[in-house]
């Protein structure tokens, strides 16, 4: 748990030292991610989708038994904050990073842990 950590951590500062400069691109989000979610209690894998555009954003996480379906996304330089449905309420994942690999944390009621996302394509 503390190596899963310190990761984010590590991957968190790396995005804020080394962010884009005023005026670059945003983070595009779009594509598919492999994600692993981590708690105290557990370690979940799975597959991140999302698809549409600026304000529309969409698509799907799966995780162990856990299916999320994403109802909005907000990107930045180096952010990405992903707002999901889930059975039991709302899952939220803030994460940082670039265009290949974004680390940070995720919520849901008062459950949380840490997130890892790759992408595939």
């Amino acid at each position: 748990m503390v190596l899963r950590l310190g990761v984010a951590a590590a991957a968190f500062l790396w995005s804020c030292a080394h962010g884009p400069a005023v005026g670059e691109a945003r983070l595009d989000p779009l594509g598919e991610y492999e994600v692993t979610l981590s708690s105290e209690s557990l370690v979940s894998e799975g597959t991140m989708s999302i698809e549409g555009g600026p304000g529309a954003y969409r698509g799907t996480l799966v995780a162990g038994r856990m299916t999320a379906r994403i109802v909005g996304v907000e990107v930045d330089a180096n952010l990405m904050h992903v707002t999901a449905a889930v059975e039991s309420g709302r899952l939220v994942l803030r994460l940082a990073g670039d265009e290949s690999f974004l680390a940070g944390n995720w919520v849901m009621g008062t459950r949380r842990g840490t997130v890892t996302a790759t992408r595939r394509r």
